[in-house]
């Protein structure tokens, strides 16, 4: 789902400009350094939030298998990049409320951007802009209870197409 890549990417990066707008204007020449870092973090975020699956589609329709995830991936990078900055003896040059305002906010607008994704998904299924067609090849009683089962889920992305029925003996 690009769509939330760049949902996030906007969320992250937004904040910390948006942030640094409101903390630190006043500071001549340090928008580069914090630039860097809000890029640096913005791509570390989605990168890891992509290898670990947080974009598959089964994952962004349940935002709450994210609820952990998210907070944790977002915590641990905000960290490597306080031990980098430490290591390289640039940790002084930031400011630290607007560090733990950005992460703090940006995080929290990350996990709540997915409820409004998982929402917007439902919707464009609904308008049937969004379908998952669904074949079933057996007319037996198993085929009856799969097809219950896929009706059950209430997804409505999910539009079964076609029942084959290769009985000899129908009904």
């Amino acid at each position: 789902m690009g769509l939330s890549v760049l949902l996030d990417g906007a969320v992250i990066a937004g904040t910390g400009f948006v942030l640094y707008l409101v903390y630190l204007q006043h500071e001549p020449g340090s928008l580069s350094r914090y630039a860097g870092v809000i890029g640096l973090y913005t791509l570390l975020v989605i990168q890891t939030f992509h290898t670990i699956g947080l974009y598959r589609f089964n994952n962004i329709i349940q935002p709450r298998r994210q609820a952990r995830k998210i907070p944790l991936v977002c915590g641990l990078i905000f960290l490597t990049i306080v031990a980098m900055g430490f290591a390289l003896k640039v940790s002084a040059d930031f400011s630290r409320v607007w560090s733990f305002a950005w992460i703090l906010t940006s995080t929290t607008i990350l996990w709540g951007s997915r409820f409004a994704v998982r929402a917007a998904v439902r919707r464009a299924a609904s308008a049937g802009m969004l379908t998952r067609n669904i074949v079933i090849y057996g007319g037996d009683t198993r085929g009856e209870k799969l097809i219950e089962h896929i009706q059950g889920l209430n997804e409505p992305w999910n539009r079964i197409v076609g029942v084959f029925d290769d009985r000899i003996n129908r009904l």
